[in-house]
C-alpha cells in the first residue's frame, strides 16, 4: 500500500459593494488556495443554488431591490472545494421632489420650499447634489 496524498481546501471569500437599485454591483473575489490553483468560480446571485456566472470578479445589476444571498463555490486542479455566502444590499432609489409658494416675485423675493421627496421602501442612496 502507498502514501496517501490528502489536498488542502481552498478559501472562498469576497466581497460585493452594497449598490442602489439599477446601479452595477461589483464583486471582488478576494478566495485563496495553499495547495493548488483555484479552477473554477461559481457564483449564485440570488440564492436559488444555480449558478448564474463562472468570472472571476463579475459584475451585475439586480431588477429589484432587497437583500440577495449570495454564494461563491471555489474548486482548486484537485478537485477541492470550499464555499461562502454573504448578504448582498440592493437599495431602493428614492424620488427627489419638492413645492414651493410664492415663486414669483422681484429681488429680495423669499422661496420657501416643502421637501416631499420619498423612497418606496430600503435604504436611501441618494440624492442628487444641490437638491439640499
Amino acid at each position: 500500500m502507498g502514501p496517501v496524498l490528502v489536498h488542502g481546501n481552498p478559501v472562498a471569500n469576497f466581497k460585493a459593494n452594497s449598490t442602489c437599485l439599477g446601479d452595477v454591483t461589483n464583486f471582488q473575489n478576494y478566495s485563496t488556495s495553499t495547495d493548488g490553483s483555484i479552477t473554477t468560480y461559481l457564483w449564485d446571485f440570488n440564492g436559488d443554488n444555480i449558478t448564474d456566472n463562472l468570472s472571476y470578479n463579475p459584475t451585475l445589476t439586480y431588477t429589484a431591490n432587497g437583500i440577495y444571498l449570495t454564494k461563491l463555490e471555489v474548486q482548486t486542479q484537485y478537485g477541492c472545494v470550499n464555499v461562502m455566502s454573504k448578504p448582498v444590499y440592493v437599495n431602493a432609489k428614492p424620488v427627489a421632489m419638492f413645492t414651493a409658494t410664492n415663486k414669483q416675485g422681484c429681488p429680495s423675493l423669499c422661496v420657501p420650499f416643502q421637501n416631499s421627496s420619498y423612497i418606496n421602501n430600503g435604504t436611501n442612496c441618494y440624492l442628487p447634489m444641490g437638491f439640499w
